[in-house]
């Protein structure tokens, strides 16, 4: 299918000494074909997007975009091909396939099930498919800006724990302590956290309600625990609200989704609600500051992007 594979490691990311052995992989079943491996940049989205930029030649419909890294790193590369001009038009068309990397790779595990130990499954039996992600537009006077999530957009609590915890347990912790070590210490920080997460006030359809959380999910946010019904290449999006200031009443409402096997009673194609508090929200693991006054639409992409997967079938209406 691909005559060119580019790597893109984040160096600091949990589990990122894997990703040498998976390059190794790839040149191994491909040796004829052309590899550029890149780490990401310091610097965000501006950093990254200069970096690829060097490379725009190099995309296109026989390029393969491994991204080796977590849902923060997949969500920026995501954002940069969607939004960055200066890739030039075949960036769209380039297909990925995240390589699980970070905490929890939800997109990786989505379309390829959890790691194996040879990647050569997924070329044998992958299928190129379509996925339309969430776009998510911030309406403040005099401007607006637009974020997109391949897998879930969350707002309040899980934004305000994961900030958190960027601020206290990942900036004393090496980077490079063992995975499982790492993972257990920051889940039990994130439960702490979100208990101590504020509630927040919202305006929709002109009336004002305090919630705790509002989660949009395509697919499966806990692609590692169970599928919800919604696939993540269909037209629509699961939303949900916690009003009560709880962990269990969250766990609920996912608990409801996963039970409406046909997705009619929680999917959805449009949403929209006025924040009158500073929240944070997060886009597949990057956090983002929604100041009070903000107006959020969420609503389905109509700009695709293009995967390699073995979990996924084409959508009839692709």
């Amino acid at each position: 299918m691909f005559d060119r594979f580019i790597i893109i490691c984040n160096p600091i990311s949990t589990d990122a000494h894997k990703a040498a052995r998976r390059i190794q992989e790839l040149k191994h079943l491909f040796p004829e074909g052309e590899h550029i491996v890149l780490n990401t940049a310091r610097g965000g989205r501006g950093a990254n997007g200069r970096l690829l930029a060097k490379y725009a030649d190099k995309f296109g419909r026989r390029t393969l975009l491994c991204v080796a890294g977590g849902d923060g790193t997949m969500n920026m590369i995501l954002h940069i091909l969607l939004t960055d001009r200066r890739l030039g038009p075949a960036a769209i068309e380039t297909v990925i396939l995240p390589l699980w990397g970070g905490n929890a790779n939800d997109l990786a595990f989505m379309l390829n099930g959890p790691p194996g130990k040879s990647l050569k499954p997924i070329f044998d039996k992958g299928r190129i498919v379509a996925i339309r992600p969430l776009a998510c537009s911030l309406h403040r006077p005099h401007r607006t800006i637009i974020h997109f999530a391949a897998c879930y957009a969350s707002f309040g609590a899980s934004g305000y724990a994961m900030q958190e915890l960027e601020r206290s347990i990942r900036q004393r912790s090496p980077m490079r302590q063992p995975a499982v070590t790492r993972f257990g210490r920051e889940l039990v920080e994130v439960s702490r956290l979100l208990m101590r997460a504020p509630t927040f006030t919202v305006t929709e359809a002109d009336h004002k309600k305090v919630i705790f959380e509002r989660i949009f999910l395509k697919g499966s946010r806990f692609a590692k625990i169970a599928a919800a019904p919604l696939k993540l290449n269909e037209p629509k999006f699961h939303s949900a609200t916690a009003e009560r200031k709880s962990l269990f009443t969250l766990l609920f409402r996912i608990a409801d989704i996963i039970r409406d096997r046909a997705g009619r009673r929680f999917g959805a194609t449009y949403n929209s609600f006025t924040v009158h508090d500073d929240i944070w929200a997060q886009f597949d693991g990057e956090t983002v500051r929604v100041p009070s006054g903000t107006h959020v639409e969420m609503r389905v992409g109509e700009q695709p992007f293009y995967v390699l997967s073995t979990k996924l079938t084409p959508y009839p209406e692709q």
